[in-house]
């Protein structure tokens, strides 16, 4: 049975909705992108002495939503969409989780931190106990970021969770790009980008990645983004890019 996969996406952003939509087939996933207007995350940017993302709940009132609708104890991803994803391995990865009844899964952060980039989400009473703690927590608290808050509540969940190995999922916060061989079981990759100002910058950042560390086909995208920087601006990503340029961790054939 395919697990239905939700994912947001913004008319900036439409260059990660193509990848992950033309990675993933409807052999093992049906992908449902979540369309909403870019003004919803402009303003939700660079506020003082806060992580860049603080305010930003669309993607928790999103999953509320599914799990009034999705039937009882089916399965479902929820992630951002600038994925790179390698879907038969992420199937056969995450079947035998499913098949033990686990309620969540999570991608690892750092130490025991999950990161809620890449979440597969069964609609049990527990999931939903969950979310409806955390959706209080944030309505009372606009500035916190719903990753510590989803990290908090999971102190005292009485559901399952399990956090995936980031030898299988993972973002480049987990990857040593200096050694290629570590990262060839790698089913599903996010990269985090460093939140310059420039929204440009921080995509550029992230196709780079993608086709350095998994071939993915980026150039035309690079090149036009390029284009349109200021001098510092294409600085900043000739720097980013002799970061990557030494080492391709999944060499071309």
């Amino acid at each position: 049975m395919n697990i239905p996969w939700y994912f947001l996406w913004s008319e900036r952003y439409d260059v990660f909705c193509d990848i992950l939509t033309g990675l993933v087939s409807d052999k093992y996933f049906d992908l449902y992108p979540i369309e909403k207007p870019q003004e919803l995350f402009n303003n939700t940017t660079y506020k003082k002495d806060l992580h860049f993302l603080c305010g930003m709940y669309l993607k928790d009132y999103e999953i509320m939503k599914l799990l009034e609708v999705i039937p009882e104890n089916q399965y479902f991803i929820f992630s951002d969409v600038d994925l790179v994803v390698e879907e038969e391995a992420l199937y056969n990865y995450l079947t035998p989780f499913i098949e033990k009844g686990i309620d969540m899964m999570f991608m690892k952060e750092n130490d025991d931190v999950v990161n809620v980039g890449f979440m597969v989400i069964k609609n049990s009473t527990h999931t939903k106990n969950l979310f409806n703690s955390v959706m209080k927590v944030l309505n009372e608290n606009p500035n916190l970021l719903d990753q510590t808050v989803i990290n908090d509540a999971l102190k005292g969940w009485e559901g399952t969770y399990e956090v995936l190995s980031p030898k299988y999922i993972t973002s480049n916060v987990n990857i040593d790009i200096q050694k290629p061989e570590n990262t060839e079981s790698i089913c599903v990759f996010q990269p985090l980008c460093t939140a310059f100002k420039d929204y440009r910058l921080n995509i550029l950042e992230k196709l780079i990645s993608f086709k350095f560390l998994f071939n993915v086909n980026t150039d035309e995208h690079i090149e036009e983004l390029i284009s349109q920087l200021d001098d510092e601006g294409k600085f900043i990503i000739n720097q980013i890019i002799n970061l990557y340029r030494p080492t391709s961790l999944h060499s071309e054939s």
